[in-house]
Parts: C-alpha cells; sequence; structure tokens
C-alpha cells in the first residue's frame, strides 16, 4: 500500500461541539511523511503541530491533541475518516482551538475528503500490528489488542439505565464498511446530563441537529441504525486509534470505553511497536 494524500482542496464550517465557536477548516494534501499537521491561522504565528500519540489525550467528552504551541478539542470523528480512508498526509488550516461537530457523525467529513479526490504517493505506507495481547482497565472500561492480520473491532456498549441497554458489535474496519456502517452514526448524550454539561462549559455547540439523547424510554430523534450508540462508540474509538497515524492489525475488544482508555491503549500500543 502507497501513502496517500487529496489532490485538490476540501473546505469545512461548523460549530465547536463543546466550545460553541464557530470553526473553519481549509484541508490540502501534504508531501510523502508529512503526517496530518494542523496549523492555526487565529494564533500569533500560525504554528503548525503534527499529530503524534505523544501529544494525545483523552479528555472527559472528546480527545485532545496538543503540543507548546496549542491545543485542539474534539478531533475523533475527522481523524477517523481521515484514518479509515487511508490518508495519511494532509495539512489542515483551522482558525479555532476546536473541530467542528457538523451533524455530530464523520460522515461530513469522509464525504468532503472524497471529494477531494484522494490520491496514491510514491512512497509505501508502514502498519502496526500488535504482535501480544495487551490491556487497558480504567473504571468500568476494558480494551484489549489481540494480534491479527486486520483492523477489526469487536465493541460492547452497556447503558442499562437508558432506552439503549447493551449493545454488541463486531466488525472488520474496512473502508467501505467504515463509510457505510459507522461514519454515519451520531454523537449521543443522555437528557438528564445536558444541563450539568453546560455549567461545566461543555457542549454549548450541541443540539438536536448534531446529537441524539437518550432518555430511559425513548430517543429524542428517529435513528439512523437499531444500534447507533454503540456504532458511534465505534467511530469514537477508530478515531482514537487514529493517532497512530498509520494503519492498524489487530483485533480490538472493548468494553464501555472511552477517550481515556482509548487513549491510554495508544499509547501502550505505541510503546510496544517503538520497544521492536
Amino acid at each position: 500500500m502507497f501513502q496517500r494524500t487529496i489532490r485538490g482542496e476540501v473546505s469545512i464550517s461548523g460549530v465547536g461541539l463543546h466550545s460553541g465557536q464557530k470553526v473553519h477548516l481549509r484541508i490540502l494534501g501534504a508531501f510523502e511523511d508529512s503526517g496530518i499537521v494542523f496549523k492555526r491561522l487565529d494564533l500569533p504565528g500560525k504554528p503548525v503541530m503534527k499529530i503524534s500519540v505523544e501529544g494525545a489525550g483523552g479528555a472527559e467528552r472528546c480527545t485532545t491533541i496538543g503540543s507548546d504551541a496549542f491545543q485542539l478539542m474534539t478531533v475523533e470523528h475527522f481523524l477517523a475518516a481521515v484514518w479509515s480512508l487511508g490518508i495519511d498526509n494532509l495539512l489542515v488550516e483551522i482558525d479555532g482551538a476546536e473541530l467542528p461537530i457538523l451533524d455530530g457523525s464523520a460522515q461530513p467529513y469522509a464525504l468532503k475528503l472524497k471529494g477531494g479526490e484522494i490520491v496514491d504517493q510514491k512512497k509505501e505506507k508502514k502498519g502496526v500490528y500488535v504482535r501480544k495481547i495487551l490491556q487497558v482497565s480504567l473504571g468500568d472500561a476494558l480494551l484489549l489488542a489481540l494480534p491479527s492480520d486486520e483492523f477489526k473491532i469487536t465493541y460492547v456498549a452497556s447503558f442499562p439505565n437508558s432506552v439503549a441497554g447493551t449493545q454488541l458489535l463486531q466488525i472488520s474496519i474496512t473502508e467501505k464498511n467504515f463509510i457505510e456502517e459507522i461514519a454515519p452514526a451520531r454523537t449521543f448524550g443522555f437528557w438528564e446530563e445536558v444541563e450539568a454539561l453546560r455549567k461545566s462549559n461543555l457542549a454549548l455547540g450541541g443540539s438536536l441537529e448534531n446529537a441524539f439523547l437518550l432518555h430511559r424510554d425513548g430517543y429524542s430523534s428517529p435513528l439512523r441504525f437499531p444500534d447507533e450508540v454503540v456504532r458511534h462508540k465505534v467511530l469514537d474509538l477508530v478515531g482514537d486509534l487514529a493517532v497512530l497515524g498509520r494503519p492498524l492489525g489487530a483485533h480490538i475488544l472493548a468494553i464501555r470505553s472511552g477517550h481515556r482508555s482509548n487513549i491510554e491503549l495508544v499509547k501502550i500500543i505505541h510503546a510496544e511497536e517503538a520497544a521492536l
């Protein structure tokens, strides 16, 4: 497999889920081995930052990347689309501190990137392969990474006090599967948490246009999939694993994992790869 970028230019605008601030992206192709690089147009000197495992963090409700120059919030949906489309090198110009939530899924990002004409480059890409069982246990979250030649996820989402209950999904993450089965799944939350989140300055940009809410006995809007909850949890997990920056060969088993535990697993996988 060869590294990939986009031939054209892609522009995206929207509101940040947590900040509530309008933000604009301009996405450009980049040379081989560039990686995914963000440039903050709103900061003095327009600093740049390449996504790296070392700079990744799992916040309470999103994934962040950061450096001495700046931090970015809610990168997971964008990175999930980039990684699943096999894109390795991009320059992303942004004028804010949080990526837009759009419709709450990765589908708009994936469609925009495909419209930018994804092209192969001349240099081959190298994968990351899990060689032994790796484990993360954090609170009630459990993650296992098992050796596999393909990238597969088995996820158990459990919300026993809501209409979602317990949902299970096992899926091989290919470009086709991601676009059709995972990318459209939207962000969700719980009705009883909305007020507390906003008092904590979270979900300030959230609305029923970019998320759906779970009640004890129903949903705030029609679902795109009967098991949209677990599909979105898989989407978030893919986006967090995308911080690795290279194709992954592993079967990931996840039970009630979130951004913090996902990023902890990413760092363990990265450390094991570096030690080889």
